[in-house]
């Protein structure tokens, strides 16, 4: 993987926007787009802990807007049950959170990597499969 720098002086803008996708089992998940103004041909994915949602107490906010500005877009969501997404958390199986990974990541890009936060960290390694493989996986 290619790695962004960020020009201090020549900040690349950001558009950020709010998405919601379909899970497998038909919930809406709930997340915000962020994309660079001018092309990016990587996305990651922010995967939150459990008990917080998408902003990661305004960490993956803070990382989302540098991501954008080094020309990186990025997809952070509330998990299943967290913040504005449907779904319970005592609901939610291993196999569901999985599931969701893979459908948010056409939603973002091609050459992914994926960053997680705290208890789905090693969990979401498995969510690489032949077909939806990110190209770095961060935790």
């Amino acid at each position: 993987m290619a790695m962004a720098t960020v020009d201090d002086r020549n900040p690349m803008p950001v558009q950020s926007s709010a998405t919601t996708f379909r899970t497998l089992d038909g919930l809406h998940l709930v997340g915000t787009f962020v994309v660079p103004d001018s092309p990016s041909d990587l996305a990651v994915v922010l995967v939150h802990g459990g008990g917080v949602t998408r902003e990661e107490g305004g960490f993956f906010t803070r990382l989302a807007d540098g991501l954008g500005k080094a020309g990186v877009a990025s997809l952070r969501y509330d998990l299943r049950g967290h913040g504005e997404s449907e779904g319970r958390q005592e609901e939610t199986t291993l196999i569901a959170h999985l599931n969701d990974i893979r459908v948010a990541w056409p939603a973002s890009g091609t050459g992914l990597a994926l960053l997680t936060s705290a208890c789905w960290g090693r969990a979401s390694a498995v969510a690489s499969s032949p077909t939806t493989r990110p190209s770095s996986l961060l935790s």
